[in-house]
């Protein structure tokens, strides 16, 4: 999980590309990449 402050998030787009589950805090750029029950759909 990441917890801290990351300026774009770029492991958690690879992640998402790759169809990985990403866990993160409402912290940084996260709110913007991630959006609860929406991002990365299968």
């Amino acid at each position: 999980m990441i917890n801290y402050d990351e300026a774009f998030g770029l492991d958690v787009v690879e992640a998402m590309k790759s169809g990985t589950q990403v866990i993160a805090m409402n912290r940084g750029s996260m709110s913007e990449l991630i959006r609860d029950k929406e991002t990365n759909k299968g």
